[in-house]
């Protein structure tokens, strides 16, 4: 596959942008989850719905409470240049979504709504009521239905990466070739993604890094969630949000703004030059900067009216 193809496949894998198949079934109500260990300053796992346990770290204090969601293949580790500095005023949440990280693998149907099952279940038991969700690529879609599932308490998505143009349709062509190269070489195909996703000057130090992270998860979750991917409709599900949506994109692919904002009440989005697709590992100084701006005019926006 020539490079060109690979980067805009593998973009459109990583920003989990939308199609015109249908969503998968809305998660039902679950109950209250099962705190199992917690820590305010530490670590502590939660029993999702199905009984995956779910890791997290908290660390910090103040509202409203910043809970980081991470990328495809991604862990909470992922935010590590953010826990420090945000935590000085927020209390910060990070989690390693089921089938990645520390948590747990046994599920038997993987589905981004079910992701955001897992969010929803740290967000109350941890109790929180004032709530900014952070998503990074796939986290970006999981970050929109926690908040869907918890209109009280998420008051603000930030999109990090992510959802360019909300219009935007994947080639179903395209991504059949995608998933069998997948399938016929796991490994192989996940390490032409992360050079894709990197600029050409990149620390191969930090582009190795990010390879053993993703790369060496469970296949079997690696593959159900791309097949997920397809059936996230960005558009229809920004404009279920009536809350503020902000993002910071990385420059090396046009952010729509006029069409996003078609969709959503309340949309922004800045841009970092110089960066691939994972600004809080490249630049983290200026991304928290970033970071913090967004977390500013969330909190200042009025209330939406709707798209």
């Amino acid at each position: 596959m020539l490079r060109s193809q690979l980067v805009l496949v593998t973009t459109i894998l990583a920003l989990a942008t939308a199609c015109s198949e249908p969503s998968p079934p809305a998660v039902e109500e679950s109950p209250e989850p099962v705190l199992i260990q917690t820590s305010v300053s530490e670590n502590g796992t939660v029993e999702a719905p199905d009984g995956l346990p779910i890791v997290y770290s908290t660390r910090g204090s103040g509202s409203p409470a910043l809970v980081f969601l991470h990328c495809w293949g991604c862990d909470r580790s992922f935010w590590r240049n953010e826990v420090g500095p945000l935590s000085a005023d927020h209390r910060v949440v990070t989690l390693d979504l089921g089938g990645h990280g520390e948590s747990g693998k046994e599920r038997e149907h993987w589905t981004l709504e079910g992701l955001a099952q897992d969010a929803v279940t740290v967000i109350k038991a941890l109790g929180l009521d004032d709530v900014i969700v952070v998503g990074h690529s796939m986290g970006a879609p999981v970050a929109i239905f926690t908040a869907e599932q918890l209109p009280d308490v998420v008051h603000g998505v930030i999109l990090v990466d992510s959802l360019h143009d909300v219009e935007q349709r994947i080639d179903p062509a395209v991504w059949t070739k995608l998933m069998t190269a997948y399938r016929s070489d796991y490994a192989g195909t996940c390490h032409q993604m992360v050079v894709a996703l990197f600029p050409k000057d990149a620390d191969p130090s930090l582009m190795q890094q990010v390879e053993t992270d993703m790369c060496a998860g469970p296949q079997e979750v690696g593959l159900a969630l791309l097949d997920a991917f397809p059936g996230f409709d960005a558009a229809r599900e920004l404009e279920k949000l009536k809350v503020p949506v902000r993002a910071i994109n990385a420059g090396d692919r046009p952010t729509s703004l006029e069409k996003n904002r078609q969709h959503a009440a309340d949309y922004d989005a800045v841009i970092m030059e110089g960066v691939g697709h994972f600004p809080m590992l490249e630049k983290p100084d200026e991304f928290n900067r970033l970071l913090r701006q967004a977390v500013e005019s969330i909190e200042s926006a009025p209330a939406p009216t709707g798209p």
